[in-house]
C-alpha cells in the first residue's frame, strides 16, 4: 500500500497543501527572500528571522502614532536599495504604498534612505478598490514592496491579496487597526504595534507576535525607534501638536463655560 507521501510526491508541485513546509510550498522561502527586520530582538522571534517576501505579514496597529511605517521602514530602505543596484528599469524597485492612514511624508522617507521618485501612493475611495490595487501591485514584476492600509476588508479579499503574494518576490505589509485582532487572518504573520507606555522623552516601540508559525512567542518586545534624529524631531513635533490641540480644547471648554455663565447673569 502506499503511503500519503508517495502519493504527495506524484502530484503536481502546489496543488497539495501540508502542514510542513516543503521546496515547492508557498510557505517555503529561501533566506533570499527574508529581509531583517533592523531590530535583533524582532528578528529572534520571527520564524524566519525576518520579514519574509512572498507571504501578508500582517500589523495591526494603535491609531495615529506612527508605529506602522516605523517598524517596517529599515526593511524596505535596504530591500529598495538592493533592488536599485544594477536596475535599468526607470520603474525598477517601486514602492506601492496604498490607502495610508497619513500621506506619505517625502522629506522623512528620503531622509531614511527611500528613493521616493519610484514611491507610487494610491488612495482609492472605496475598500473594494484598495484591495484591487493591492492585487495589481503584487502582480507587478517592478515593485519590491507594498504597504497597505486595509481597516475594512473582508476574509475574502485577505484571501486573496494571500494567494497573489504567495505568487510574488515583493514584501507585502498590511496594516489593519487593533480590533481587526478577533477576526481570522490568512496572514502567516501577525504583529501588534504601539507606542511603549514608557515616559521618557525618548519614543519607543511596543510589540507583540500574534500569530506566526511554530512555536508561540507570547512575550512584548520593546524596540527602539528607528532612524535617530529626524524621526525624533518628528516624533517630538507630533507630540507638541497633540499637546497643543489638547490645550485648544480645554481652552475652548473654558470659554463657553464663561459664555454660558454671563448669559445666565444677563438673565437674571
Amino acid at each position: 500500500m502506499k503511503n500519503i507521501h508517495h502519493i504527495i510526491e506524484q502530484c503536481p508541485p502546489g496543488s497539495v497543501w501540508t502542514a510542513a513546509p516543503t521546496p515547492d510550498s508557498e510557505f517555503h522561502h529561501s533566506t533570499q527572500g527574508v529581509w531583517p527586520t533592523g531590530y535583533a530582538d524582532l528578528d529572534e522571534a520571527l520564524p524566519e528571522k525576518g520579514w519574509a517576501a512572498g507571504q501578508i505579514n500582517e500589523i495591526l496597529h494603535a491609531p495615529a502614532v506612527g508605529a506602522d511605517v516605523q517598524l517596517v521602514a529599515p526593511a524596505l530602505v535596504q530591500r529598495q536599495q538592493q533592488a536599485l543596484r544594477g536596475a535599468e528599469s526607470p520603474w525598477a524597485a517601486t514602492v506601492v504604498v496604498v490607502n495610508p492612514v497619513h500621506p506619505p511624508f517625502a522629506p522623512a522617507w528620503s531622509a531614511w534612505g527611500m528613493d521616493v521618485s519610484r514611491l507610487v501612493w494610491l488612495h482609492p475611495e472605496r475598500p473594494q478598490a484598495c484591495a484591487w490595487a493591492v492585487e495589481q501591485a503584487l502582480q507587478c514584476a517592478d515593485v519590491v514592496a507594498v504597504l497597505a492600509w486595509l481597516p475594512q476588508a473582508n476574509a475574502l479579499a485577505l484571501r486573496r491579496i494571500q494567494y497573489f503574494a504567495a505568487q510574488s518576490e515583493a514584501l507585502m505589509w498590511l496594516f489593519r487597526p487593533q480590533s481587526c485582532q478577533v477576526q481570522a487572518s490568512p496572514a502567516p504573520l501577525r504583529l501588534a504595534v504601539d507606542l511603549s507606555a514608557s515616559q521618557s522623552a525618548s519614543p519607543a516601540l511596543q510589540v507583540q507576535v500574534l500569530k506566526r508559525r511554530g512555536q508561540p512567542r507570547p512575550e512584548i518586545l520593546q524596540l527602539p525607534w528607528w532612524h535617530g534624529d529626524l524621526s525624533h524631531a518628528m516624533w517630538a513635533q507630533q507630540k507638541q501638536v497633540a499637546e497643543r490641540r489638547d490645550e485648544a480644547l480645554e481652552y475652548a471648554d473654558e470659554c463657553r463655560a464663561l459664555d454660558g455663565a454671563d448669559a445666565f447673569r444677563q438673565a437674571a
